[in-house]
């Protein structure tokens, strides 16, 4: 592999690691858990500068107990994602 801490920040090339995280967690800012997102994103791309993380909205609607449409966006080749974050209970 090639070693990009030397390469200028321009010629990088960045990953893109697509995270849906699960939804189920308190909004203690009142704002979509926009603050935390942003939170995790920055200190995610600050610790590993050659990923661009993006990570799904939460919305306690999706489908995060229906194995088989988390079993979709890890699957499909369109909206896939590469980390869905689920409840220890689809675990078994």
């Amino acid at each position: 592999t090639e070693d990009v801490s030397s390469m200028p920040n321009d010629s990088k090339q960045k990953t893109t690691l697509n995270v849906a995280l699960y939804p189920y967690i308190p909004d203690l800012d009142g704002d979509n858990h926009q603050n935390l997102l942003k939170y995790i994103k920055d200190e995610f791309e600050k610790r590993y500068r050659t990923v661009r993380l993006v990570l799904r909205p939460m919305d306690i609607f999706d489908p995060f107990y229906d194995v088989g449409e988390l079993s979709k966006w890890l699957n499909s080749s369109g909206n896939a994602y590469d980390i869905v974050e689920v409840d220890t209970v689809l675990l078994g």
